[in-house]
């Protein structure tokens, strides 16, 4: 079998050395000793450049690499939960448990952070605010779900003004508690409503998660 002997010189070696018999090869660019990686792209070898996570959430750039930290980083890496709490055509009601969603294992759920709730509906409040808590059910062994600890994970609760159908626009946005915010195995997740407004109808819930 033929083998080859590839020799690395310093660009500090001594000037007198002949560097003429030297070819970087592919991509690589060779100058009196001294060996450079030309970029990368899609039709040229080289060697890429890492993308951040602003330009991996922006997906346009062509000629950078994306990274698994970058990619959970991005909103490529976020993941909607989204619930109708209340149907469409349903006057919405204030209690505890108007929905509920479990953490099954092997979810890809686990080990995420909750980030950000956003509520809305159908048919507005015309007068008073809607108002949403997140409650964070820990496992439990025997008994009914949400038996055992129990932790509001939201420090400021998600409201939907009134007149207005998102809480997109409302006057004090949501804030998460980020001490209770990871999810983990057999976890449950309840969502409460301590608010209803008035003549409201149709409630829908979304819930986004990402790897911290």
């Amino acid at each position: 079998k033929d083998s080859e002997l590839h020799t690395i010189f310093s660009p500090n070696a001594d000037p007198g050395v002949d560097h003429s018999g030297l070819s970087g090869g592919t991509g690589i660019t060779e100058v009196a000793g001294a060996f450079s990686c030309d970029a990368a792209s899609t039709t040229a070898v080289g060697c890429p450049e890492l993308a951040t996570i602003a330009e991996t959430t922006t997906g346009t750039d062509a000629a950078r690499v994306v990274t698994p930290d970058g990619l959970a980083g991005s909103v490529f890496g976020q993941v909607e939960v989204q619930m109708v709490l209340f149907d469409f055509t349903t006057a919405v009601a204030t209690g505890d448990g108007k929905f509920y969603f479990h953490i099954p294992t092997g979810s890809k759920l686990i080990g995420m952070n909750l980030i950000d709730v956003v509520g809305a509906v159908i048919t507005v409040s015309s007068s008073g605010a809607i108002t949403v808590d997140v409650a964070r059910c820990a496992p439990v062994a025997t008994g009914n779900p949400c038996s055992g600890t129990v932790a509001d994970v939201l420090s400021t609760n998600l409201t939907i003004d009134q007149d207005e159908d998102s809480s997109n626009t409302a006057a004090t946005p949501s804030v998460v508690d980020t001490s209770l915010d990871d999810v983990i195995v057999d976890q449950m997740w309840r969502i409460d409503v301590d608010g209803a407004g008035t003549g409201t109808k149709g409630l829908i819930v979304t819930l986004i998660f990402q790897l911290p």
